[in-house]
């Protein structure tokens, strides 16, 4: 997952904006709590999401402290008490970034290269401890990375290239959710990881034609329209899914991610808006 899944910020009001904050760095203190200081530096927008998801699915209560933070240890705010969804997406975040940092070993430029090498066995120890939590939920990342990898390969089907991302996260939000929600979250996390692999091929398309990187869109080329609307279909069969998961508690911001914040993203890919995106 790539941190494209956050609200737009001058849509929401300032309560929902302040319980997003909450949210977000209330997973950065969870991070540092259970995984390390070098954890919180793969803190993203995405985990936020799966966290906040997790507690309105389990019913877990907001709870906020007042306190300093990670980025800004003299200026306090209110962060959320660490819950079963930010404990949940930590573990999430640091067994994918692992996988990240091997797939930026394989793609980058020698300096960037340099820097994953030195992180990876750092992060190789954190998912392997949080493998033996969560065996089934690990298995299936490392199988669908490894998916990821040879279909970029060889593949040039749009299908087959959002498999992969679409199982990591239909995992992760089948893995999130009680019994009795498991299917819809399944099927929801699928459609969004399909929405994240295509949006995320959407705006680095430039970049990737200048850097000779693969990229489905440049190897199909489509043109912006075309992309464009691959993207908006899935996005709509995503929000078919996301609606019967029947949120209340988070709903304004959910709603908010699902209907405006990725359409736009869709709509300006490549664009300069002058979007708020900050959420320290």
């Amino acid at each position: 997952m790539l941190g494209n899944v956050k609200p737009y910020l001058p849509q929401l009001s300032e309560e929902d904006r302040a319980r997003y904050n909450g949210f977000y760095c209330g997973l950065c203190k969870t991070l540092g709590r259970d995984h390390g200081l070098f954890s919180r530096f793969m803190l993203n927008y995405d985990m936020a999401f799966v966290a906040m998801l997790y507690d309105e699915l389990h019913g877990e209560s907001y709870n906020v402290k007042r306190t300093g933070c990670f980025a800004n240890p003299f200026k306090k705010k209110d962060i959320l008490i660490p819950t079963g969804g930010t404990a949940f997406a930590a573990d999430v975040l640091v067994m994918l970034a692992y996988f990240k940092l091997k797939d930026n070993i394989a793609d980058e430029n020698i300096l960037k290269k340099a820097g994953c090498v030195a992180l990876c066995p750092y992060f190789y120890l954190k998912y392997r401890h949080r493998a033996k939590k969560h065996p089934q939920l690990a298995e299936i990342l490392a199988k669908e990375s490894r998916a990821q990898l040879l279909a970029e390969k060889s593949g040039s089907d749009i299908d087959r290239l959002a498999l992969p991302t679409a199982n990591m996260v239909k995992a992760i939000m089948h893995r999130a959710a009680p019994k009795e929600k498991k299917m819809d979250a399944g099927q929801f996390g699928f459609m969004l990881g399909r929405v994240i692999y295509l949006i995320d091929a959407l705006c680095d398309r430039k970049d990737d034609e200048k850097e000779n990187k693969f990229n489905i869109f440049n190897i199909k080329k489509l043109t912006d329209e075309e992309a464009k609307a691959e993207c908006f279909m899935a996005l709509g069969e995503m929000a078919h899914w996301y609606r019967k998961l029947n949120i209340t508690e988070y709903k304004a911001i959910t709603d908010n991610i699902i209907y405006l914040s990725l359409a736009r993203k869709i709509k300006f890919a490549g664009e300069e808006t002058g979007d708020e995106t900050d959420n320290g």
